[in-house]
C-alpha cells in the first residue's frame, strides 16, 4: 500500500455548454521545528512514520485527521492528530501534514472569453 499516498478528487460543475473540472491532489508537507499539542492525540505510540501516513491518508475524512508529529530523538514514536489541534515550534520536532494543493485563480474557470476584451461594447 505504498502508492505515494495520493488522492485525486475531481469536482465537476456543469451548466449549459460550460464545464469546470478541478483535479486536486493531497500531498505530505513537512514542517521542520513544528510539533502538535500532544494532550489529546487521536492515536500515539511507536507506530512509525510509514504506518502513521497510511492511517492519516486512509482515515482523513472519517476521523478528521490532519497529520502527525515526531521528535528526532525517537522518530518512530508519533502523535497522530485531528483538525484543529494546536501547534508550536521547537527544535528537534517535525510535523507532517496531509494537505491539498492550492489552485491558482487562473485554473478556476476558463470559458473562451475570459481575459478577452473582444466582447466588450466599444463607446
Amino acid at each position: 500500500f505504498d502508492t505515494e499516498l495520493r488522492l485525486i478528487a475531481i469536482f465537476c460543475v456543469c451548466w449549459g455548454d460550460h464545464r469546470l473540472q478541478l483535479n486536486m491532489t493531497h500531498h505530505w508537507k513537512t514542517l521542520e521545528g513544528v510539533f502538535f499539542d500532544q494532550t489529546k492525540p487521536w492515536q500515539s505510540g511507536a507506530i512509525g512514520r510509514r504506518k502513521a501516513k497510511e492511517l492519516v491518508s486512509a482515515r482523513q475524512e472519517s476521523d478528521h485527521l490532519i497529520g502527525f508529529c515526531f521528535n528526532e530523538d525517537n522518530a518512530d514514536f508519533v502523535w497522530i492528530v485531528t483538525v484543529g489541534t494546536r501547534s508550536g515550534k521547537h527544535e528537534g520536532w517535525t510535523a507532517m501534514v496531509y494537505t491539498m494543493d492550492e489552485l491558482p485563480d487562473r485554473d478556476l474557470f476558463v470559458d473562451g472569453w475570459s481575459g478577452s476584451d473582444a466582447l466588450l461594447p466599444h463607446s
